[in-house]
C-alpha cells in the first residue's frame, strides 16, 4: 500500500527475489487464489505489518495448497513440505483456505 490503511493504493510491485535459483528442498509457484484471515484484516488496516499477512495461498500447475510468506503475489516460494495436493473436485478458493484450518 502506498498510504498505509488506503486499500486503494494497495498494488503490486515487482520481486527480484523470484529470479533468484531455488534452494534445496523450496518451490516456487504461480498463485492461483490466496486465503484471508484476521491477521490479513488488520494488515490492510495498519495494525501489523502489510507483510505479515497472506500465508496460505492455491497453485493451478501441480493444484497444491502452501503455506507461504506473502502471498499477495502472482508468484511466491516455499518449502515443499509446505505444499499439499488437492484433488480437482475441490475449487482453488476453497483450497486457499485450507492450509492454516
Amino acid at each position: 500500500m502506498s498510504t498505509a490503511g488506503a486499500l486503494d493504493t494497495l498494488h503490486f510491485v515487482d520481486d527480484s527475489a523470484v529470479e533468484q535459483l531455488l534452494d534445496t528442498g523450496e518451490i516456487e509457484i504461480e498463485i492461483k487464489a490466496i486465503g484471508l484471515n484476521f491477521r490479513d484484516g488488520m494488515a490492510a488496516k495498519s495494525s501489523v505489518p502489510l507483510s505479515s499477512g497472506s500465508i496460505e495461498a492455491s497453485e493451478s500447475g501441480d493444484r497444491v495448497a502452501v503455506f507461504t510468506k506473502g502471498a499477495f503475489a502472482t508468484k511466491a516460494r516455499t518449502r515443499e513440505c509446505l505444499a499439499f495436493k488437492i484433488p480437482k473436485e475441490i475449487s482453488f478458493e476453497a483450497a486457499a483456505s485450507l492450509p492454516l484450518a
